[in-house]
């Protein structure tokens, strides 16, 4: 158990660092795209840990949100990678 939340822990702490230098090197929407994708691996390393207390509701809420939103953020990542005409709309 404490391998696995070392493990995690360290895999948190290298997303949001990653994140963190990406932002703030460069603002493209490729990149603004890969730091969402890298928080939404974080919160997803965060809430698929064994004995995550979750006792308010609102906060499983914001914790199940972010995780999900990895497969939209990816394919919004490709897009802006491979495409040259992508342009991110609401």
């Amino acid at each position: 158990m404490a391998i696995d939340l070392g493990c995690r822990g360290a895999a948190v702490g290298l997303a949001l660092l990653i994140a963190g230098v990406l932002l703030r090197d460069r603002s493209d929407t490729a990149v603004r795209l890969s730091a969402a994708l890298l928080v939404a691996v974080a919160a997803s390393a965060i809430s698929s840990a064994p004995g995550f207390p979750r006792p308010w509701p609102y906060w499983s809420l914001i914790l199940a949100a972010l995780p999900s939103s990895g497969a939209v953020l990816l394919w919004l990542w490709a897009r802006a990678t491979f495409d040259d005409d992508f342009v991110l709309r609401p």
